[in-house]
């Protein structure tokens, strides 16, 4: 398999805002409808990613697509959740978890959570 493309990078969000913006125009956010949502997602879907940009202040994640489009999450590090407030798992079973609070942790996505 070397040189050659295996598994997917999957980014999930919890307990954080998330809009898409096109040429600084909001096209769909996280408040949006789920209906509304559903109709204009399409906008990134078979888009490349260009650029990936973390600010460690707020923990702010953006994405930047071939299509001019960018995703962006904003987590509120004020708010009381005891939830990550995005994660990407990596091909390689790896995870980068962000949140809550000022945390980050870079693990395998295969180690089991403790159950007390």
């Amino acid at each position: 398999m070397i040189g050659k493309e295996r598994g997917a990078w999957i980014l999930g969000t919890r307990a954080t805002q998330w809009q898409i913006e096109e040429s600084r125009e909001t096209l769909i956010t996280s408040n949006d409808e789920p209906e509304i949502i559903k109709q204009k997602i399409d906008v990134i879907k078979d888009s490349t990613i260009t650029a990936i940009e973390i600010n460690y202040r707020n923990l702010a994640l953006w994405i930047a697509f071939n299509n001019g489009c960018k995703l962006s999450l904003q987590p509120n590090i004020e708010d009381d959740v005891e939830l990550a407030y995005w994660e990407m798992f990596t091909p390689e079973q790896m995870v980068f978890k962000v949140g809550p609070g000022k945390m980050w942790f870079y693990s395998s996505s295969n180690k089991r959570a403790n159950v007390n």
